[in-house]
């Protein structure tokens, strides 16, 4: 025979798993276009790297770094 209470528990904790793997998600999603977003601004540098300053390609390097290791 099944208890309801030990049956609602279960499902709270499914749901609570549900919505942190969701959550989870969501953060991967902003992070990966922040990576996205870095690396287009360093190919656009390396792409036209003739009328590109050298402090543009260092700020877009730097930017790239930091979502890369932070998000």
């Amino acid at each position: 025979m099944s208890d309801p209470i030990e049956d609602a528990f279960n499902s709270l904790h499914k749901g609570n798993l549900l919505a942190a793997k969701d959550a989870r998600i969501r953060q991967l999603e902003e992070r990966l276009e922040g990576i996205r977003e870095a690396g287009d601004a360093l190919w656009y540098c390396v792409r036209h790297a003739q009328r590109v300053s050298a402090e543009e390609l260092l700020e877009a390097i730097e930017e790239w770094r930091e979502a890369r290791n932070h998000g």
